[in-house]
């Protein structure tokens, strides 16, 4: 299945299903500041879920997992709440649920970069009851769990083919070196591994810039390791603010020629790197032709987390040769990585991948 989000005036979000077989014949609409107000409520929650992380408290971690449950269930209300179709949306609901039912798993919502709403925190089943535990299977009604969840923005451009040629591909990352630091030795030594990738890591804009002109005219993941605050990537003495970035990737895509047609994936390991406002933001910078998307975190992230998450990530992407949809249902399935793994969402086309 698939679903179309697109605005409607100022106030309004026209939204469409469909699936393989065409569109399904009825367009709604639902009011914008319902949907991004949940939205809101819900990044809050993730950021409370990180801030747990720190002490670990079960019975703290059964309250966060049980709002984010209710939260979920209001974002799905919001999303089909058009009193005005009430009766279309019901038979909807009924298609939506046949899909299921045949076996549709796949769901790829399109929308446009500005709007900021983390898709995969629909909660499509009933709440647990009150005071009961929940645990990791409790949570599979959200989309992220429920679907093989595909999250692109509308300026993303589809290419003709999405699995690239592991002989050409560049790995291009940008590393704050404190950060990098802190990680544990053993995962420190298999990142240094992976960065004899090419290109290469840099730990500095200068640097980055120069394996940008190295990378030109190749398929490459652009991964950044380190903190992001105030929606900026630090690089310790350097940030790197979302028009820096752009100005990065533009560079990156300019060099191609016409013999080929390289295709790239962002993955921004750092604290809240989905945030910030409009066009200022790194969702933007990853809303153009030439890129899948962009992995990247709806909240703060653990250090020490961080990096074994980017490292299973990146190893499952370049060694094991998975995509990056197969990569991001591992990861978010993994009882080791749970519960902070809900704090990584995937704004890509799910079967981008690198083979032999």
């Amino acid at each position: 299945m698939w679903l179309k989000v697109q605005p409607e005036g100022n106030d309004q979000l026209a939204l469409t299903w469909g699936s393989t077989r065409g569109p399904y014949p009825c367009t709604y609409t639902v009011g914008r500041s319902s949907v991004t107000g949940a939205a809101a409520r819900i990044r809050r929650l993730l950021e409370a879920l990180a801030r747990w992380s720190q002490l670990k408290d079960p019975a703290q971690l059964q309250g966060l997992l049980a709002d984010l449950v209710d939260e979920g269930t209001r974002l799905r209300f919001v999303i089909f709440d058009s009193p005005l179709k009430a009766g279309d949306v019901c038979e909807l609901q009924d298609w939506i649920a046949d899909q299921i039912a045949a076996g549709d798993n796949e769901l790829a919502i399109t929308a446009d970069s500005n709007l900021y709403v983390p898709w995969g925190f629909v909660f499509d089943g009933d709440a647990p009851a009150p005071g009961a535990d929940i645990g990791q299977a409790d949570c599979a009604q959200f989309w992220c769990l429920k679907f093989r969840l595909s999250m692109v923005f509308s300026a993303s451009g589809r290419p003709a083919r999405s699995l690239r040629p592991r002989a050409s591909y560049k790995l291009l990352s940008i590393v704050n070196r404190t950060v990098f630091a802190d990680a544990d030795e053993a995962v420190r030594n298999e990142f240094i591994d992976l960065f004899k990738v090419p290109v290469g890591a840099a730990y500095n804009l200068a640097h980055c810039d120069a394996l940008i002109s190295e990378a030109a005219r190749n398929d490459t993941l652009i991964h950044f390791f380190g903190h992001c605050k105030d929606g900026e990537l630090d690089l310790g003495d350097e940030k790197i603010d979302p028009t820096r970035f752009k100005m990065m990737i533009e560079k990156l895509l300019s060099r191609r020629d016409d013999r080929s047609s390289p295709y790239n994936l962002i993955f921004l390991n750092a604290c809240e790197t989905l945030s910030g406002q409009l066009d200022e933001s790194f969702r933007s910078a990853a809303a153009r032709p030439g890129l899948c998307g962009i992995v990247a975190t709806e909240a703060s992230v653990p250090q020490r987390f961080a990096a074994d998450f980017g490292l299973r990530f990146l190893k499952s992407m370049l060694v094991d040769g998975k995509s990056v949809g197969d990569t991001m249902e591992t990861l978010r399935r993994d009882p080791t990585l749970w519960p902070l793994n809900l704090l990584y969402s995937c704004y890509a086309y799910t079967d981008y991948r690198i083979v032999p």
